[in-house]
């Protein structure tokens, strides 16, 4: 089995065991999908609405994690977008941490860095010691320094540029993004039009289908063992193949979350259902309800294309669910094999 010939060989190399530094994907719905399809649905169903809509000042009732700004009580962290200069951090940073003194680095190291009683000047890459120069942080990690970037602490630390944004539970209206089932905004609030609704539901279903992850940070950390460090052909071989394992192990984690995300609604791998439900059945639904509407006459459809469209729409819900069949095989791969990378060694 291919995880047991990748440990096997991982376990050859080292000494003492790994050690796992790992920020998750952050996986949400697009906001923008939503007005899109909303608005395209009601121009189509002829309704007489506004589609002149702005992204960057959409705001949504979000039932899950919202990132950005929030109409009222944010219960979780708070972010901060730091100032040109920087600003001190509190919390985690997402970007580059610029360090004052020597500390730990959760990222690539650019400076100096001290480890196993050695000083490297210069140093770009993993320092499983003490980093002097810029720490730069994909995931978000703890800044002992100057945060360049966006801070995520429990409080506002004062100086951000822009609004104090939301990392957590909004009360209200989130503008941003939406970890979970939103209601999409309407392209226009004066809009009357029966269809509406069913636009409504339709925008919804083809924004959870069009779920969005932002890569994950993953770090092996480990000790070469004696051949290997005596030997820098050897060395050079075994770090080229963890380089591989940690770019295509991030790429499989990144898309487990996704396709999770999409199979059962859980974007976060906990087990806990963020959509409700999941999206893939979502979109399957609404686009039955497509042809159940057309077969009953609620929408027209041109009497010779009726032996043309339903079929057709028929073919696209089997294949949703074909796809939801074989997505879940996927998945229980996936998350076996996501299971070795966060834990190779066990």
């Amino acid at each position: 089995m291919l995880t047991g010939e990748i440990r096997a060989e991982l376990m050859a190399s080292i000494e003492g065991g790994v050690s796992l530094q790992y920020q998750p994907p952050r996986c949400e719905a697009s906001l923008n999908v939503a007005v899109e399809a909303q608005a395209s649905c009601e121009a189509n169903a002829g309704c007489d609405c506004e589609v002149d809509v702005d992204p960057g000042e959409l705001s949504v009732a979000c039932e899950g994690q919202c990132s950005g700004g929030c109409s009222a009580e944010c219960t979780g962290m708070v972010e901060c977008k730091a100032p040109s200069g920087g600003i001190s951090c509190s919390g985690s940073c997402e970007g580059t941490c610029e360090l004052t003194a020597a500390a730990s680095c959760d990222g690539t190291c650019e400076g100096t860095c001290t480890a196993g009683g050695s000083t490297m000047e210069g140093f770009s890459g993993r320092c499983d010691g003490m980093c002097e120069g810029t720490c730069e942080v994909s995931g978000g990690a703890e800044c002992g320094g100057t945060c360049h970037g966006t801070c995520i602490a429990e409080a506002d630390p004062g100086g951000c540029e822009g609004e104090v944004g939301c990392r957590g539970e909004c009360s209200g209206e989130c503008s941003g993004s939406c970890e979970g089932n939103f209601e999409p905004p309407r392209a226009d609030a004066s809009c009357e039009c029966e269809a509406s609704a069913d636009c409504n539901a339709q925008a919804s279903a083809q924004a959870e289908a069009n779920i969005e992850c932002t890569p994950p940070s993953l770090e092996l950390v480990v000790n070469l063992a004696a051949d290997l460090q005596a030997d820098a052909s050897l060395r050079a071989d075994f770090l080229a193949k963890l380089d591989v394992l940690k770019v295509r192990g991030a790429a499989i984690l990144q898309g487990t979350a996704r396709l999770q995300g999409l199979i059962n609604g859980d974007i976060n791998g906990d087990g806990t259902a963020e959509f409700s439900p999941a999206p893939l059945a979502n979109l399957t639904a609404e686009m039955q309800a497509v042809v159940d509407a057309g077969l009953s006459g609620e929408f027209e459809i041109p009497p010779g294309k009726i032996d043309c469209v339903i079929p057709a729409l028929r073919t696209a819900v089997e294949a949703l669910a074909s796809v939801g069949a074989e997505g879940t095989a996927t998945v229980s791969a996936q998350v076996e094999f996501s299971a070795f990378i966060l834990n190779p060694a066990g």
